[in-house]
């Protein structure tokens, strides 16, 4: 979302193909699960940066290699598309997670109304 310009990013999450986070985890990143309701996830952490291998969650069970294929590239770098993440952050349904589909709603709304108006 930081890197839309929607808001300041707290941390930095990571989501990367099951190579590259085995690679990480034999590089002594630290191992550690998530829970939240019936989510529970590995993740590794360094620092502010979590690490995950899958976004499934309820009814958003998308395929991790095909969000990495489709991401959306800014300054270079691939960022999961907003579309994606207005998916997987309504599933979470958390309050945190429900203001920033707002936020990314209506940046798409205005983003997309510019586009139109060229």
């Amino acid at each position: 979302m930081e890197a839309h310009g929607i808001r300041p990013a707290r941390d930095v999450d990571l989501l990367v193909n099951k190579e590259l986070f085995q690679q990480l985890k034999n590089d002594g990143w630290k191992r550690k699960w998530f829970f939240w309701r019936v989510l529970r996830c590995k993740l590794l952490v360094k620092g502010d940066t979590e690490v995950f291998s899958n976004y499934k969650y309820k009814n958003y069970r998308p395929d991790t290699d095909e969000l990495i294929k489709n991401a959306d590239i800014i300054e270079g770098l691939p960022f999961l598309p907003l579309t994606e993440l207005i998916k997987f952050k309504s599933e979470l349904a958390r309050e945190k997670d429900l203001r920033d589909v707002e936020l990314m709603k209506i940046f798409l709304n205005t983003h997309e109304s510019k586009v139109s108006e060229k």
